[in-house]
């Protein structure tokens, strides 16, 4: 789940053509099924969400994270050379989408905020903050080009949140949700 400054890594996600036909990578692991590899990448994220350690006391403010339709990970997000497999076009930007909504579910969990809503929209940046009081999104502005955005309702500032790639399992979640604590401080939020 760790995104750079305007790139997303497809380090974990890698398609492998063998005689036998098509296998499928996550986490370096080689599966012989879709079903097989998106059970693991399931895991993984569920054991990222399951690692954030809630707050003692929410923030009095709602938020509401989104994330860019399928469609747009899948335009902006996968690779494809030559006439690509589309079941494997799907199975990669559906491994990126999961990553995506482990974001939120991250921050669902924390309880950083007293409400906390996710979902996703076809331009996350220019959609309605619904009535919640703050908005984190996935801006996604070209090929492989995607970066996480905390804004407030009511205030033109966004702040960029760069979460840190590399980090352990367990350690994840609870550094996305720091991201997104310490980006609170720009809008005055301690």
């Amino acid at each position: 789940m760790g995104m750079g400054k305007s790139r997303l890594l497809l380090l974990i996600v890698a398609l492998v053509c063998t005689s036998c036909g098509v296998t499928y990578q996550y986490g370096g692991v080689t599966y012989k099924s879709k079903s097989g590899a998106l059970s693991a990448a399931h895991a993984d994220i569920d054991a990222t969400v399951d690692g954030v350690t809630p707050v003692d006391q929410s923030l009095d403010a709602s938020v509401i994270v989104l994330r860019p339709e399928f469609q747009t990970i899948k335009k902006y997000g996968v690779v494809s050379t030559g006439e690509p497999n589309e079941e494997v076009v799907n199975y990669i930007a559906r491994t990126i989408d999961l990553g995506m909504e482990g974001v939120g579910r991250s921050i669902v969990r924390s309880n950083v905020f007293s409400s906390t809503k996710q979902g996703t929209a076809p331009d996350p940046r220019s959609a309605s903050f619904d009535g919640n009081d703050f908005k984190v999104y996935l801006d996604a502005t070209g090929f492989n080009e995607f970066q996480w955005y905390l804004e407030a309702n009511g205030n033109d500032h966004r702040v960029p949140l760069y979460f840190p790639a590399g980090a352990p399992r367990d350690k994840r979640g609870d550094l996305i949700v720091k991201t997104v604590v310490d980006a609170l401080g720009e809008f005055g939020i301690q």
